[in-house]
């Protein structure tokens, strides 16, 4: 089909197309464009319902044509410059217009402290083009549910451990809830523009504030110009966002693995002193009192005690002091676990204790 037999579409003043008759039947038949809509093709002299351009499509009630001259009044004329019209661009409320770059490198700097600001600077704008919306809401439950997640996580608990992941995971789903709903006020306003923007379910889901940010943007910039060419960096904010995942997943997983790995020296620094906590029980039960030192105990020099994350076990008045070094993880070198005998009905029992380990890498049984 020729290109001045193509169809325009008006709508909320602005001028959409051309498209193939094909197209507009198809669209027409999804409902995503109505047979009453203006429809004007290169040479008429006004604009007609698109029912009377489509033969053998049911026209609407007869209603008489717009002159193209109210339609220069409107805001477009039947000659296409490019640009939408002004006034529906006017109307708009001026969207946040950062980069998505930059909120993405701003929110990696501030260890994502600048994200949950941008997503109330974009609820906010959210908000103005949509009354309806509760993104804003939604977003403040969100942080008071993650805060709260964070002090219940301080007490090093498992149930507390679980309580605070549980309320994490309720945190970020309502923060999703809260971005499609901002994502669909978008759409709704951008339609009522006669704006067609695509915002893909998926891109949203992963991409979340940066990918809104590169729809406002654009936005933004079509508000500024009427150009909406080209759209959404949608390919770039994807990209943006995987290469730096392995960095920010091993920043993650690394210190998580380096904790795994000191409480399990820990572990065993505990387990080497085990043979003396047995000396020391058998000394008592057989002298009735505790044993000065390890000689006294029955065991080698205190120096002579070691382990992979041991440099001593000393024996000091029944006291078992356990002195970390050798391969320890460097938070571990030179501090010690004290192990404190005490009489039970049962027998002897040891108590621990320590002041130079962090509480996160004890055992339950020293914390």
């Amino acid at each position: 089909m020729a290109g001045d037999e193509k169809i325009w579409i008006g709508r909320n003043g602005q001028k959409f197309g051309p498209y193939d008759e094909a197209v507009l039947r198809r669209w027409v038949a999804e409902g995503k464009v109505e047979a009453d809509a203006l429809a004007w093709r290169t040479g008429m002299p006004e604009w007609v319902p698109l029912a009377t351009l489509l033969p053998g499509m049911q026209a609407p009630p007869p209603m008489p044509p717009p002159r193209a001259d109210d339609w220069g009044m409107r805001g477009f004329s039947a000659r296409d410059d490019g640009r939408s019209a002004p006034d529906a661009r006017a109307t708009m409320p001026p969207p946040p217009s950062l980069h998505w770059f930059v909120v993405l490198l701003l929110t990696m700097v501030t260890g994502g402290i600048f994200g949950w600001i941008w997503l109330f600077v974009q609820a906010s704008w959210v908000g103005k083009v949509d009354k309806s919306s509760k993104a804003l809401v939604l977003f403040i439950l969100a942080l008071v549910s993650y805060l709260v997640a964070v002090v219940v996580s301080t007490n090093h608990t498992p149930a507390a451990s679980m309580a605070a992941g549980l309320i994490f995971i309720g945190a970020m789903i309502v923060i999703y809830v809260g971005i499609f709903s901002m994502a669909d006020a978008i759409r709704r306003d951008t339609a009522r523009r006669g704006l067609v923007v695509h915002i893909g379910g998926v891109s949203v889901f992963f991409l979340g504030v940066f990918y809104l940010q590169a729809v406002m943007t654009w936005l933004a910039r079509w508000k500024d110009t009427g150009k909406t060419e080209p759209g959404p960096s949608q390919g770039a904010v994807w990209l943006a966002l995987i290469l730096p995942a392995v960095p920010i997943l091993a920043a993650i997983a690394i210190p998580a693995y380096q904790s795994y790995l000191i409480r399990v020296q820990v572990v065993q620094g505990v387990a080497l002193a085990d043979p003396a906590k047995t000396a020391v029980t058998a000394y008592y039960n057989s002298h009735g009192q505790l044993p000065h030192d390890n000689v006294q105990a029955g065991l080698t020099a205190t120096s002579l005690v070691q382990g992979p994350y041991v440099s001593s076990v000393d024996i000091a008045d029944g006291r078992i002091t356990v002195t970390f070094g050798g391969t320890a993880n460097r938070r571990l070198t030179g501090a010690s676990l004290v192990l404190t005998p005490e009489m039970a009905r049962d027998g002897m029992r040891f108590s621990c204790a320590t002041d130079t380990i962090p509480v996160q890498y004890l055992p339950p049984a020293c914390r």
